[in-house]
């Protein structure tokens, strides 16, 4: 990728702590972790991401709500979204809010890592063409 470490931000109780998943991105990533899906708001003020990994934990308007506030705020975001109530609805939802992917929990962290660097890849190479 480029000279730049793209920026990842995993935001939920699970996703936030997940070792394995962080291990794999590190490498080629700059990893932003917030244990709240509310504190992924806050991220946008202080620093650019490239992707966010959101869980979902009910798929309430509160949660979607993110999407739409991270999507506005810096429009070039790739969304993954991490669905653990199995609420079809709701990823329908993000979906139209502007989420790329989705998974669903348990989700295999090697698997969402290649995923997210595929994302990413695609992502700059698009840019730079």
């Amino acid at each position: 990728m480029d000279l730049k470490k793209p920026s990842v931000l995993l935001a939920g109780e699970s996703i936030s702590c997940d070792r394995q998943l962080k291990i794999r991105l590190i490498e080629h990533c700059k990893v932003i972790a917030v244990n709240k899906l509310s504190l992924a708001e806050k991220v946008p003020e202080w620093e650019s991401v490239d992707l966010a990994a959101l869980e979902l934990s009910s798929g309430s308007d509160p949660e979607l709500n993110v999407i739409k506030f991270l999507k506005r705020h810096q429009p070039l975001i790739l969304i993954v979204v991490i669905d653990s109530d199995r609420k079809t609805e709701a990823v329908v939802r993000a979906f139209q809010f502007g989420a790329k992917d989705f998974f669903r929990k348990p989700y295999d962290p090697v698997l969402l890592g290649d995923r997210i660097e595929g994302l990413l890849r695609k992502k700059f190479a698009a840019v730079a063409n």
